[in-house]
């Protein structure tokens, strides 16, 4: 640990919510709670990984704060037990005391819609 970071390019459309309610284990999201869409991770990242910062894509950091991976799946709706390494993923992240602004301003986005945007770093 101490090297992982997760790239993420935009939140998962609350109008889909539905689709993912089982896999993510949810009915409602909580208020700290966020679905964002993750680019190919160089590592192996488990379920309660705590990542302690965000930072935008110029290295600048955004928000310092504990951030627990709760859930992850991938566009087949398949679960999984962590951050696959290679994989594209859907990830439910929960937020200790708020969730900072940066990820309200992403955009809403699909598969197809990959920029890089933000990045948790552990």
């Amino acid at each position: 640990m101490g090297r992982e970071n997760i790239i993420i390019t935009g939140r998962f459309p609350s109008s889909d919510f539905s689709l993912l309610r089982e896999v993510l284990k949810f009915d409602v999201l909580n208020k700290l709670e966020v679905i964002l869409y993750c680019l190919y991770s160089e590592y192996e990242i488990p379920l309660g990984t705590i990542f302690n910062r965000i930072e935008n894509m110029s290295n600048q950091i955004v928000f310092e704060g504990q951030i627990e991976l709760t859930n992850v799946t991938e566009q087949y709706l398949k679960p999984f037990d962590c951050i696959p390494m290679g994989w594209a993923t859907i990830c439910k992240f929960k937020f200790q005391d708020q969730i900072p602004l940066a990820l309200f301003e992403l955009p809403e986005v699909s598969w197809d819609e990959a920029v890089s945007s933000l990045r948790f770093k552990v």
